[in-house]
């Protein structure tokens, strides 16, 4: 709790007009298996003391489509705990239109095996440019997977994407150096 605590004052004293920041947590079809199964999710969250709305849940589109009564119940159930719900790696899996607008999703992350060709290959570029079009319809966040360079930044940020991961902003850090990061107050 103390370090999130820490986190969110370096980030409101450094970028007083952005959004605060928000966790994201890898969930899988498996954890989402039985119900039960998200009321100890609960409880991990509950026991963190960090406010369920930093917190933004990533769901494998797999998990969505092979069984649509139990997703429909799981991600409702989600939600209810207050967090985000992000629909991980669209495009790579069994990928279907049917469900993106019955289910409560709050962002669309675009795969790093799109973005990372988008500048040699024009149908990857298209994918991109598509599923960002796609996510605005809907109204929901999109993130971008592997950016790792500044064109693809400025590209992605002119298709309306609104956040982005990868080695172009960061590799990985600890908590220390992320405060630094925050505290230099780095923008892209």
């Amino acid at each position: 709790m103390a370090k999130h605590k820490s986190l969110m004052q370096a980030w409101s004293k450094s970028f007083p007009d952005q959004p605060s920041p928000f966790m994201s947590v890898n969930v899988s079809g498996l954890q989402l298996s039985e119900l039960k199964e998200i009321d100890a999710l609960a409880g991990i969250i509950a026991d963190s003391e960090v406010d369920p709305a930093y917190i933004k849940l990533e769901i494998t589109e797999t998990m969505m489509v092979e069984n649509f009564a139990h997703a429909t119940d799981a991600l409702n159930k989600l939600k209810d705990l207050g967090t985000s719900i992000a629909l991980d790696d669209f495009g790579t899996g069994y990928s279907s239109l049917s469900y993106l607008h019955q289910f409560p999703l709050d962002t669309i992350k675009i795969d790093r095996s799109f973005v990372v060709n988008m500048d040699q290959s024009t149908s990857s570029y298209r994918v991109v440019n598509g599923i960002a079009r796609l996510a605005l319809a809907l109204e929901t966040n999109i993130v971008a997977e592997g950016i790792e360079e500044k064109a693809q930044m400025d590209t992605l940020r002119e298709m309306g994407c609104q956040y982005g991961q990868g080695y172009y902003m960061s590799r990985p850090l600890g908590f220390d150096q992320a405060i630094e990061l925050i505290e230099k107050k780095t923008t892209w």
